[in-house]
């Protein structure tokens, strides 16, 4: 190690190549500027910390009955992400690394009813984030519960009821009068009383 003794001069000139070094630095900036924005320096910078998960699909309250499609959008620097993965109700993290579909083996063992999605992304900076939906897993076929005699009550029953009465009568009196045809010698003898 040596010791160096500074006078008023040395301060002065260290004062000199400190600006030249800035200098140098910003005109280094200037120079080696790449289209895409990026300086030489990005490298080295520091990042931030913050990660974001935003759940774009699928929606609160969406019904599935085979696993679903997801788009989930982290904003974050891709370089940093480290790891993104979901849970269904809590259960097991599921790795992935693009939108895609839920697993179909662990989305085949869950029974009917609400599904809790959550989504996590971390850093490498120490960031992390969430985002959860509730949706349904429906695979069953609810049963149809029909009460017939309301239905018939109703506005739109009563009319079914009403046309189909009237098909029925005039189909009626179309064939009383295909069947009953009347001769001309019928015709004849009641034109007859009249006179």
């Amino acid at each position: 190690m040596i010791k160096v003794k500074i006078k008023t001069k040395e301060i002065q000139l260290l004062a000199l190549f400190g600006v030249l070094t800035l200098l140098f630095i910003s005109v280094n900036f200037a120079n080696n500027y790449s289209p895409q924005g990026n300086y030489i320096f990005d490298n080295y910078l520091p990042k931030s910390a913050a990660v974001t998960v935003n759940i774009i699909s699928p929606s609160t309250n969406d019904n599935f009955s085979a696993a679903p499609a997801f788009i989930v959008k982290i904003s974050e620097d891709a370089d940093t992400i480290d790891t993104m993965w979901y849970t269904l109700n809590g259960g097991i993290n599921i790795k992935f690394t693009e939108n895609g579909t839920i697993n179909s083996g662990n989305w085949t063992a869950l029974s009917d009813g609400a599904v809790t999605l959550t989504f996590y992304a971390n850093n490498t900076l120490g960031g992390f984030d969430f985002d959860s939906v509730d949706i349904n897993k429906v695979t069953i076929n609810p049963p149809i519960d029909f009460d017939f005699i309301a239905f018939l009550l109703s506005p739109l029953g009563l009319t079914i009821i009403g046309v189909a009465i009237a098909i029925v009568v005039v189909v009626i009196l179309v064939k009383r009068r295909g069947h009953h045809k009347t001769s001309n010698k019928e015709v004849k003898r009641i034109a007859g009383l009249w006179d």
